[in-house]
């Protein structure tokens, strides 16, 4: 059984002011209205199939000192020059959409990754915000929490404090200085430390129909039974959809058709592999292709000699995961 959840002692106020936050008129009337809802974190894929088993999101240092492979969003050059102390703490969002998210979402060519930082299929984690935020260890920022420019408190004054104009800040950014300041209060963040249960978990958005094939594909059938209904394609603008990645595949014993989201700014190339594993047979079937661009046929397809009724198909691109799911024809 878990503990039971601590509260802060001004967690009406808390409450309070999301009420008052989510009715201001700049707000509600714009596409931004539901995100005082909620607090939010993206982690690529396969991360998020192991938070989901684990029933715990840990932080950095926690995952380092077990010893747990995970694939790496942050920017190493940023992690390294930040204090030890960032490591310690669960690191959400006020918003989706941060500056953050736009050097790292999507998948791209190894060239064309900002600052090594990476998160090809990113899956949000959409949080109750009067849940987390009233928590007693929750803390909030008032901008990137690698900064060392950055503030940081747990009251409810100072949640009340802080620049959510500027945090909430969309569209084109403004001339220096003030550039730098709005990118700055974008990344404000909720800091919870060295692990955030997953009680307080409302939504599990996909970037696509694709991505969610992927995510439930990868799912025990345990966890799938726990968190099926929460899963879903993201019916507003949570990703930047810039980049590379999957829109949809379907799948039948006659063909395969791969439909690339045709709008990326990074079509390539890249080292592409086709895997088909032919489950009642365990056989296998591997395409590679080492200049590929996914522009260049979309959608991209091929037939199935063999009619398989029931495999298991994989994409990646330069060794990421961009696509996986089973086909198992319908029997009527």
């Amino acid at each position: 059984m878990m503990p039971a959840i601590l509260r802060k002692t001004d967690s009406a106020e808390i409450h309070a002011f999301l009420e008052e936050l989510h009715n201001q008129d700049w707000i509600r009337r714009t596409e931004r209205s539901w995100w005082p809802q909620y607090v939010f974190h993206y982690t690529d894929v396969k991360n998020a199939i192991q938070i989901l088993t684990d029933g715990k999101l840990f932080c950095r240092k926690a995952l380092e000192n077990a010893g747990c492979t995970f694939t790496d969003s942050a920017s190493p050059d940023v992690m390294e020059a930040a204090s030890s102390e960032v490591r310690e703490y669960v690191r959400l969002y006020f918003r989706p959409r941060t500056p953050t998210q736009y050097r790292n979402e999507g998948i791209r060519p190894k060239d064309q990754i900002a600052l090594n930082a990476h998160c090809p299929v990113p899956i949000f984690f959409l949080f109750d915000a009067h849940d987390i935020l009233t928590r007693r260890e929750c803390e909030f920022t008032n901008g990137n929490f690698s900064s060392s420019v950055a503030t940081r408190g747990n009251t409810a004054e100072f949640l009340r404090n802080l620049p959510f104009e500027k945090i909430y800040h969309t569209g084109v950014l403004p001339s220096p200085p003030d550039k730098v300041q709005i990118i700055f209060h974008r990344n404000a963040e909720v800091l919870i430390p060295g692990h955030l249960d997953l009680r307080a978990l409302k939504v599990l958005a996909c970037r696509s129909t694709a991505e969610k094939d992927t995510l439930l594909a990868l799912m025990s059938e345990e966890i799938k039974a726990q968190y099926l209904s929460r899963v879903r394609v993201a019916p507003v603008q949570l990703h930047e959809k810039k980049w590379t990645f999957v829109e949809q595949v379907v799948l039948s014993s006659e063909s395969i058709v791969i439909h690339f989201s045709p709008d990326s700014e990074t079509p390539g190339p890249f080292r592409a592999k086709f895997e088909l594993y032919y489950l009642e047979t365990g056989e296998q079937d591997i395409k590679e292709i080492s200049e590929f661009n996914v522009n260049d046929v979309n959608p991209f397809s091929f037939d199935l000699t063999q009619k398989p009724t029931y495999y298991r198909f994989r994409i990646t691109l330069d060794g990421n995961l961009a696509y996986e799911n089973i086909y198992s024809e319908p029997s009527f």
